[in-house]
């Protein structure tokens, strides 16, 4: 009873962030997007940020002509997924991330200067208050041995990224399942992900908050799917 009391409480909660999502996109653009030199009726920019359940409703932008969804150039996805010894989801959310400024150096080092490429990468969970400076040694927080908790492994091939293929005319990459726990004690809470890379020193790439706090209890894991999409940028 106190399990599904719990569970009514949590879905209850998703509608009210859901709603205020929803009227907070309707006055606010969130997100690094081009701000246009237009009429003032073009200058209406409406974005709705929906999660629940399959739905994902992402930004349009209104004018006379047309509906366009506009982004900035790469969205990052997380899909995360508490769930219970039985398998049974608790909780489950999408999230975006937020990049290291080690990621991003990484990124454009590797690309256009030949730089040194991960060899794999991991996720993990810590309780922390993550900035784009950060580096290894600053993830505060994270779960120690013995109770469950390994880091999430992600190769760098087609195993740890299975999924690579046109979505919606722009490319999409996908990873496999990346499973935390099953805890064999209680882990956390936790209040962030992050990821890593493997390579002597690790680099940090980036960090999601976990919205509401998270804790394991006996038997429950996170599971996680990313995908990283390029998206079109608006045109001036």
């Amino acid at each position: 009873m106190k399990k599904m009391t719990q569970l009514i409480v949590q879905k209850i909660l998703h509608l009210v962030m859901l709603t205020l999502g929803i009227l907070i996109g309707i006055f606010e653009l969130r997100g690094p997007v081009k701000r246009w030199s237009c009429t003032p009726i073009q200058r209406l920019k409406l974005k709705v940020h929906a999660r629940f359940g399959d739905a994902f409703l992402y930004g349009l932008l209104c004018s006379f002509e047309t509906f366009t969804i506009i982004f900035g150039p790469v969205v990052n996805v997380y899909h995360i997924k508490h769930r219970s010894a039985a398998g049974i989801i608790l909780h489950e959310t999408w999230a975006y991330n937020a990049m290291y400024n080690q990621g991003e150096y990484d990124i454009l080092d590797v690309f256009f200067r030949n730089g040194a490429p991960p060899v794999n990468f991991q996720l993990g969970l810590c309780y922390d208050s993550p900035t784009a400076s950060d580096v290894p040694a600053d993830i505060m927080g994270e779960p120690g041995a013995g109770i469950g908790y390994t880091r999430g492994s992600i190769t760098r091939d087609n195993t740890g990224f299975p999924s690579l293929a046109m979505d919606a005319g722009h490319y999409k990459i996908t990873t496999k399942a990346i499973v935390i726990g099953p805890a064999t004690s209680i882990i956390g809470p936790v209040n962030h992900m992050f990821l890593i890379t493997t390579n002597a020193p690790p680099r940090l790439v980036a960090f999601v908050p976990l919205v509401p706090i998270r804790t394991l209890q006996v038997g429950e894991d996170v599971t996680v799917d990313m995908y990283f999409k390029p998206l079109a940028a608006p045109t001036s």
